[in-house]
Parts: structure tokens; sequence; C-alpha cells
């Protein structure tokens, strides 16, 4: 019976310790980055201020400009809001229809932004996803 208890208590401290690992892995991999959060992540005064920031920053490439054919196009960038509402990993998830100096000139812009608010879930800071379009128009 004695061997039974004692087996039975190293089994239950490994169980304990297993699950105390787990938890620890589990808030290491909290570096995720969310797609959906409670908070959104926000430009420093919100959306208008954000409209203002891209108006005043973005510049209409000159090459859509000479070019006869270019009416309007549409970038998508996607980037990550971190922590600490720093812009990192920006991309061109929808390109400007044949227009690459577009492309260019809203990746410029948002690696240009701020510190934004970051996005929390639960009551904390986390790292999220945004997504932003960029219409050019002549």
């Amino acid at each position: 019976m004695k061997k039974f208890i004692i087996f039975f208590f190293i089994l239950s401290t490994i169980a304990c310790f297993s699950q105390t690992q787990n938890l620890t892995v589990s808030n290491e991999a909290q570096t995720e980055v969310y797609t959906i959060v409670e908070e959104m992540p926000e430009f420093p005064g919100g959306i208008a201020e954000m409209s203002n920031f891209i108006r005043k920053n973005l510049m209409f490439p000159q090459s859509a400009i000479k070019d006869t054919l270019f009416s309007e196009c549409k970038a998508y960038i996607k980037f990550i809001v971190d922590e600490k509402g720093d812009i990192k990993n920006a991309e061109i998830i929808k390109s400007c229809n044949g227009c690459a100096d577009c492309d260019k000139e809203a990746l410029r812009v948002v690696k240009s932004m701020p510190q934004w608010k970051p996005g929390k879930m639960d009551g904390r800071a986390v790292k999220a996803f945004y997504n932003l379009p960029f219409k050019f128009k002549k």
C-alpha cells in the first residue's frame, strides 16, 4: 500500500508540473498576433486624425499623374500594431492595379505613422493586425 501511495504522489506531482509547464508555454505563446481583439488598435486622435495624417503625407506618384490611362486604384496595406503601439511588418495585401509607385507610397505613409494606441484583449495590450485601404484618384 505504501508503494501505491508513493507512486500516486509522484504521478500527481508530475501531472501538476506538466500543467505548470503548459501554462508557462501558454504565456510565452501570447506573443501571437490577433486578428480580432476586444479593443482595436487606434491612431492617436482616432480615424479623423488618421485621415488628416494621410491627406497631409500622401504624395500622389508622378508616374500615375503622367500615365494617361490611370484614373484610380486602391491599395490595401496590412500591418501589425504591437503592444507598445509601434507599426511592424507593413505589407501590401492588395496591390493598386498597375501602379507600383502607388503601392510604395501607401507603404511609405504607413511606415511614417506615429505610435498608435495598441489593441487590447482582457484589458492588456496585445499585437493586432490592421488593414488600411489607400485610394488614389486623379
